[in-house]
């Protein structure tokens, strides 16, 4: 199965840091940024996978990051969450059942993420 969803954000958006008012420690929790994106990709996931038979034991996953321009990114900088995502929407058991994970992120005239679970 391929799908394509929009670049999740870095890792320096997706967590913030803050205190919890009962103790006074400091906490970390998921940004704004990265909550909206787990909402859009989702149900961009449920949209694509609707119509097919959707079969939660892959153990191969491909994923493709597009940017639009040449800045540096850390190639690792979104796998987290990606792979999170396909937990949340059922695509896959656990990432624990991944044994073959390969990534590669390329220049392409529209920023994007592809994804391909075998």
């Amino acid at each position: 199965m391929r799908f394509i969803l929009s670049v999740p954000p870095s890792i320096n958006q997706l967590y913030k840091s803050g205190y919890n008012k009962r103790t006074g420690k400091q906490m970390w929790y998921k940004s704004e940024i990265g909550n909206a994106w787990q909402e859009e990709a989702l149900w961009e996931l449920k949209r694509q996978a609707k119509g097919h038979s959707v079969n939660n034991n892959f153990d191969t996953v491909y994923i493709t990051y597009c940017y639009n321009d040449r800045r540096r990114r850390d190639i690792d900088n979104g796998i987290k969450l990606t792979l999170d995502i396909l937990v949340k929407a059922g695509l896959l058991k656990d990432d624990s059942q991944i044994t073959f994970l390969q990534v590669q992120k390329t220049i392409g005239k529209k920023s994007y993420c592809m994804i391909e679970l075998l």
